[in-house]
């Protein structure tokens, strides 16, 4: 097994642990939404799963780049479990109208179980007008040996706010 790092907040994170991006994300594909400053959106079409055979412990989950404050700010991330949800995902769409946001929790601190499936959703608030666009999510976890982990998606966001 071929094991790469990565620099997170000044340390080594290995990348190859026990999550892995589910086989039903979209590779190489961009989604996007069109809002209008203000308006909350979310992304939530990352599957990820936990192949191990003890549980992960999320510490957090953002956009593969920086995010440029002028055109729009992370505000939440969270995960839905895909049983609870009846296997359905989210996809784009925008945060209070959202009827699957009822059964999202908040990523940081959650605690994936060996064998199962979250989507991981990603809230952003509108800031002004202009464009952003993201190759991926990175998701970032710890295994209850300390050993710390990054995911990172090739499926991407974008983001196009609407004139005023």
């Amino acid at each position: 097994m071929l094991v790469v790092g990565a620099v997170w907040a000044g340390r080594i994170i290995a990348t190859g642990g026990p999550v892995e991006f589910h086989r039903f994300t979209a590779t190489n594909a961009v989604s996007g939404i069109t809002a209008k400053p203000g308006r909350e959106v979310v992304f939530g079409y990352n599957l990820i799963v936990n192949t191990g055979d003890a549980p992960v412990t999320l510490t957090s989950a953002a956009p593969d780049g920086a995010i440029d404050d002028s055109v729009a700010e992370l505000i939440q991330t969270y995960v839905i479990d895909t049983d609870e949800a009846d296997h359905d995902i989210i996809g784009v769409g925008y945060h209070r109208r959202e009827p699957m946001m009822r059964l999202a929790e908040p990523l940081e601190g959650y605690r994936l179980a060996p064998d199962q499936t979250v989507s991981v959703v990603l809230a952003f608030r509108i800031t002004s007008t202009g464009r952003q666009r993201w190759p991926g999510i990175l998701v970032h976890y710890t295994t209850d040996a300390g050993k710390q982990y990054t995911l990172t998606s090739t499926s991407g966001i974008a983001i196009n706010p609407e004139e005023e």
